[in-house]
């Protein structure tokens, strides 16, 4: 069993995370969420992704192809919401502006979003606000400057438990966590040279460098006013993390930093075993948000701690990689020393 960190992040290597079965007397393999009758269980055999269903023989259900038919209509609607959303968040938006600027009801608007992304509009418009707010933040506006500049004309929008939405007070978080000891350590490995910044809490930060002088210089990017001190890796978050590259399983605290939605993917690919990929679609339905399909991509993105949060197990539906934020070379490197691909099978982009 791996052990649930603060974040509710799980840290099993292992975890059983399989959406998709097939029958084995009818060759034909279903989603978790297919309302088709279920077959027994010494029938049922699992399976980490269609692709390795297809490789075995078996074809998708037709119930299962329908709904993906259908749902990729509403992925496209939902994508033209959060597209409006990120373009007039320092307006007032309401299920009346979204479902005017898109051509449909206000109601469908408020159902098919929270369908796809499980939570209301409202939810994902503070949300995006947040994460706004934080980069002006970051920047050295003033907390009321960047209130008001993610579009609310009110500072009790902030304070009404800002210390959740941000991890902590505004002004502590505009200051860059001055005063708060992050220390952080590097190791020259066969990737290159990692970097893992960590309070007395667990990581915050994985990245990978060309040299030290960089480390510091991303992490005072990062965060710009904390105390900062190289240290030993007496933890062995390092040693961990490549351990876990090669099939561990590993317990390793960690408090990354993001919305509800964020660390429900970050949570999910935790789940992909090693030797395995997912596609984002695969993601959006592990959450339980079959329509998601862009906002998973985009939290992958934004990931901060990758190597130890897997999301470079996670490619596109036509085989091609996606993107990755250490490089595409070691996201071709990882795949392949994990067995999810040989060279052969990889597609450039």
């Amino acid at each position: 069993m791996g052990v649930v960190t603060e974040t509710g992040l799980t840290n099993n290597a292992n975890t059983d995370s399989n959406l998709i079965f097939g029958n084995r007397r009818t060759k034909i393999y279903c989603y978790r969420f297919c309302s088709s009758r279920t077959p027994s269980e010494d029938r049922i055999i699992p399976f980490h992704n269609p692709a390795d269903a297809e490789k075995s023989g078996y074809r998708l259900c037709t119930h299962c192809r329908e709904t993906m038919e259908r749902n990729s209509d509403k992925s496209m609607l939902v994508d033209r919401i959060c597209d409006y959303i990120k373009s007039h968040y320092t307006e007032k938006i309401t299920l009346s502006s979204i479902g005017k600027a898109i051509g449909i009801s206000p109601g469908k608007t408020s159902r098919v979003f929270k369908y796809a992304m499980g939570v209301s509009t409202a939810k994902y418009i503070d949300e995006y606000r947040i994460i706004k707010l934080r980069e002006k933040l970051r920047s050295g506006s003033s907390v009321s400057a960047a209130v008001y500049a993610v579009g609310h004309n009110s500072m009790s929008w902030l304070y009404t438990d800002s210390r959740s939405k941000l991890g902590m007070t505004p002004s502590k978080y505009r200051k860059g966590s001055r005063g708060e000891s992050i220390s952080y350590s590097t190791a020259d490995t066969y990737l290159g040279k990692i970097v893992v910044a960590y309070t007395k809490k667990g990581l915050c930060a994985v990245t990978i460098v060309d040299s030290t002088d960089a480390a510091e210089e991303y992490l005072r990017k990062e965060f710009p006013k904390a105390v900062l001190s190289q240290s030993e890796d007496t933890h062995k978050y390092i040693e961990g993390i490549l351990a876990y590259l090669q099939g561990s399983s590993v317990n390793i605290p960690m408090v990354p930093a993001g919305t509800d939605f964020q660390l429900r993917v970050w949570s999910a690919l935790r789940t992909i075993p090693f030797g395995s990929t997912v596609t984002y679609s695969e993601v959006a339905e592990m959450i339980g948000q079959p329509l998601a399909v862009r906002a998973v991509a985009n939290a992958c993105a934004r990931n901060p701690l990758p190597l130890i949060i897997p999301c470079h197990r996670v490619v596109r539906k036509n085989g091609e990689l996606g993107g990755y934020g250490l490089g595409m070379d070691r996201k071709r490197r990882l795949l392949e020393q994990e067995g999810s691909f040989t060279k052969g099978d990889i597609k450039d982009d």
